[in-house]
């Protein structure tokens, strides 16, 4: 059953906003890092699909969390940052991969109505020509 409980959904909004505007930009987070591109394609267990691209220019805010796309869905979403952190540290300059969302599609909150949204990314990575120099 698909139930909307409007303060749920509004304290799930507020908390994103939150760590959002606490966020540091890219450089701050990540300074050998020029830019990072991301392409998303969303597939919904029902059948619907989506897609989605982002640019992260040095002075963006380093906020790698994506809300689920299902707008009945609770604390779900998907949390790129260990994925960013990793390909930064080992200096790659491509990524991909995929995740389901666990979030759920209920308040009940039961695995019955889990999420199951699945987000397909790719990653471009951008780095500073000096911070690629040895020593």
């Amino acid at each position: 059953m698909r139930e909307k409980t409007p303060g749920a959904y509004k304290q799930q909004r507020d908390g994103q906003r939150r760590a959002y505007s606490l966020s540091s930009s890219l450089v701050e987070t990540y300074p050998a890092l020029d830019q990072l591109v991301l392409k998303m394609t969303f597939s919904d267990p029902l059948g619907a699909g989506s897609q989605q691209a982002h640019m992260f220019a040095a002075g963006a805010k380093a906020f790698f969390f994506i809300a689920c796309p299902c707008s009945i869905c609770l604390e779900g979403g998907f949390d790129l940052e260990s994925v960013v952190a990793k390909l930064v540290a080992a200096r790659r300059e491509q990524g991909a991969g995929e995740l389901t969302c666990r979030g759920w599609r209920s308040i009940a909150r039961d695995d019955e109505h889990r999420c199951l949204t699945k987000l397909s990314y790719s990653m471009s990575l951008l780095y500073k020509a000096d911070s690629l120099r040895p020593g």
